[in-house]
């Protein structure tokens, strides 16, 4: 587990539950993944929330000197936005999307980093 990959999917999870995003989670899949160590998902209730939270989490990483890989941006139309930090990658998806794909539920072995699990 890489300590500076937990830390920051810690932080932008925290960062989008601030913004109002719905249900942010943090995960750890680094025992189960080639190609990231943490997983960021969180949900908006519609494409101008969607958008502006794309905006804000790259507006985040780069205060921090961060760069996403690429454009790693699907169509607005599709109701997910991704930003691909390489190993850290937030999935930023509509209700509908996140319910239909269901990440947590593929990734249900992986470690919840955010929110903290409950004791």
């Amino acid at each position: 587990m890489n300590e500076h990959d937990v830390a920051l999917a810690r932080e932008l999870a925290q960062f989008l539950e601030e913004l109002g995003a719905t249900k942010p989670v943090a995960l750890d899949v680094s025992d189960n993944s080639s190609f990231a160590n943490c997983l960021v998902l969180a949900g908006a209730e519609s494409q101008a929330q969607l958008r502006g939270y794309y905006r804000r989490v790259h507006e985040e990483i780069e205060q921090r000197g961060l760069q996403a890989r690429g454009s790693a941006k699907r169509s607005d139309e599709s109701g997910w936005l991704i930003v691909d930090l390489a190993t850290v990658i937030v999935h930023l998806m509509l209700r509908e999307q996140r319910e239909f794909y269901d990440l947590e539920r593929l990734w249900y072995d992986a470690q919840r980093l955010h929110p903290p699990p409950e004791a």
